[in-house]
């Protein structure tokens, strides 16, 4: 892709990129139901938590999941599940240091309602970035073109001059196709991942620091 425009803004995705599940949240939701059922329930889950990503009540939707498994926990124990999350530091290091070199970062992350709320009151997405995208408060969910052309309005910058990372290949694809850059995270990685997917990139006219 032509990179000749240069960066002067960052798109993050969060899962996977700058935070990640606690360890053991696949056995705790399993253990709502039968070990033989685990699996086919933790399934049933999350293709329940899609239809939310672009808005709606997870508590609601879980619930009803709940209820056709004749799981007798309250909702709010279950939803424990989704209140992990690990934020990897060294990133969010990293991606200060590229907003003291002036480039704009934003966290851009599909999430259901309870979620978005735990990680809104983590003090590292406030401080860490310039603003949080999520698809629950947008309305519009990765990878739809809409999620990607709302997030380059409200940042009021061309589609050419944004980055995009995200450690699922759909959604990078879809980036693309819109005229953002977008490179393709290894899940998990972490910060060492971080410099070379940065390195053939560079800053747009008038940033100081590079990418790199």
């Amino acid at each position: 892709m032509d990179q000749a425009a240069g960066i002067s803004a960052i798109l993050f995705d969060a899962d996977g990129v700058v935070q990640r599940a606690r360890p053991g949240w696949r056995a705790q939701l399993g253990s709502c139901v039968a070990a033989e059922a685990a699996e086919t329930f933790i399934a049933e889950v999350f293709a329940a938590e899609l239809t939310v990503l672009a808005g709606g009540d997870f508590a609601t939707t879980l619930q009803q999941v709940l209820d056709r498994w004749q799981v007798d926990r309250p909702v709010r124990e279950v939803l424990k599940v989704w209140d992990g999350v690990i934020v990897d530091q060294r990133m969010i290091t990293a991606i200060q240091r590229l907003r003291r070199g002036g480039i704009r970062c934003y966290l851009a992350t599909n999430q259901q309602n309870f979620r978005r709320g735990v990680m809104h009151a983590l003090p590292w997405y406030d401080d860490g970035f310039d603003d949080q995208f999520y698809s629950c408060e947008l309305g519009l969910a990765k990878p739809d073109r809409a999620y990607f052309g709302e997030i380059l309005r409200r940042i009021d910058t061309r589609a050419e001059q944004v980055l995009f990372l995200d450690d699922n290949k759909i959604n990078v694809d879809a980036a693309r196709s819109t005229g953002i850059q977008a490179e393709l995270f290894p899940r998990d990685a972490g910060v060492a991942a971080l410099a070379p997917l940065l390195s053939g990139y560079r800053p747009a006219t008038g940033i100081g620091a590079g990418v790199a």
